[in-house]
Parts: C-alpha cells; sequence; structure tokens
C-alpha cells in the first residue's frame, strides 16, 4: 500500500505543487505558452494588450510582462496554453527577457 500511496503522491501533489509554485503574480515577467492548434504566442500576447519582452524561434512559446492585475486573465481569455512565471522561461523555454545588444 505504501508503494501505491507514493506513485500517487509523486503523479498528483508533486505537479500541483509545481503549477502552484510557478503561477505568475498580477504583475512581472511571464511566459506565454500557446498550444500548437491554436493561435501563436505573439497574437495571443497582442490580443491581450501586452508587450514582447522575447520570443521563441518556434513562434509558440513568448516572454512577455504583465503590468497589471487582468493582464495574465486576458492572456487565459484570449487563447494562452499556459501562463508561468519567468522562471519558466528561463528554465524550460531558454528565453532571455535581458536587454538585446544593438548590432553597428
Amino acid at each position: 500500500m505504501s508503494r501505491n500511496f507514493c506513485a500517487v503522491y509523486l503523479l498528483t501533489a508533486c505537479p500541483l505543487m509545481a503549477l502552484t509554485v510557478l503561477k505568475p503574480r498580477s504583475s512581472g515577467k511571464v511566459a506565454v505558452f500557446s498550444a500548437p492548434w491554436g493561435e501563436a504566442a505573439l497574437d495571443i500576447i497582442v490580443s491581450a494588450r501586452g508587450r514582447i519582452a522575447s520570443a521563441d524561434p518556434s513562434g509558440w512559446i513568448m516572454g512577455s510582462v504583465a503590468e497589471d492585475n487582468g493582464f495574465v486573465g486576458r492572456l487565459y481569455a484570449f487563447g494562452a496554453f499556459l501562463v508561468e512565471t519567468s522562471v519558466v522561461a528561463h528554465g524550460c523555454a531558454g528565453l532571455s527577457f535581458g536587454a538585446r545588444r544593438s548590432e553597428a
């Protein structure tokens, strides 16, 4: 029974805790993931009245900055599959929110 409990715990509780910890705050850098069958992340961010902070070459993952309390909700309303904190953007998606260097 303890083996089954451990398996159920690892498969349910751990992912839920991770999603709770990585849930974006009302403001700050966020990673916007769009579904392959839906709108591109760029279109979702623009529709939600946001600005692009960084982009993945695939177009399905983009970094943005939440500047007001309703931004994350608007992203979901316009078709975002997942919105996470910038920790996800840096770690999983490889997005960089740093300033771009100008080319001479």
